[in-house]
């Protein structure tokens, strides 16, 4: 993009009063993904008695160490969407503590050893994942949540740590 471009891109970014970034405003005008800016949703399965997760226990639940939830029910992890490699990155290097490769490897060592049965569910886009959730009694995704029409019909949307997706100090924003 020319020096006049990103004037121009700039001028109608203040103009509207924007408050996206100016190198977010750039990547959108030149039709370039974004690298921030994405949160993402815990949702749960509608019957569900939860309403809030420490992050902790997210964490432990993508590990592979708490296979069940409180109440006894066996807890089927889905990864954010496959559509959305930029945040399913982020989390997996951010939450989980571990690149997608070594991810991979991990879950593979723990279903060789036989301490669990199945790795996570690889959803292909949102719409799926929230289905995985509202067939699985025990089932928990990560979604952005902005596909997926009337979420809260067919899914629990739980806050983390207390905090729900608008706060600031969310756990799940990049």
């Amino acid at each position: 993009m020319s020096r006049q471009g990103v004037k121009i891109v700039l001028a109608m970014a203040v103009a509207a009063g924007s408050l996206v970034a100016p190198a977010a405003a750039l990547a959108a005008a030149a039709g370039e993904a974004t690298s921030g800016g994405g949160a993402l949703v815990v949702v749960v399965n509608l019957q569900r008695p939860e309403t809030d997760m420490p992050l902790r226990t997210l964490v432990r639940v993508y590990r592979g160490e708490q296979r069940f939830w409180e109440n006894g029910d066996r807890a089927y992890p889905v990864l954010p969407p496959e559509d959305a490699p930029d945040l399913r990155d982020r989390f997996l290097a951010a939450v989980v503590k571990l690149d997608a490769r070594s991810f991979t490897l991990h879950w593979k060592n723990l279903v060789f050893r036989g301490d669990v049965t199945d790795p996570p569910i690889s959803a292909p886009d949102e719409r799926r994942a929230v289905q995985s959730v509202f067939a699985e009694r025990g089932g928990i995704a990560l979604v952005e949540g902005a596909v997926v029409k009337n979420l809260a019909k067919v899914a629990k949307v739980l806050t983390v740590n207390g905090r729900d997706k608008d706060a600031a100090d969310y756990p799940l924003k990049w």
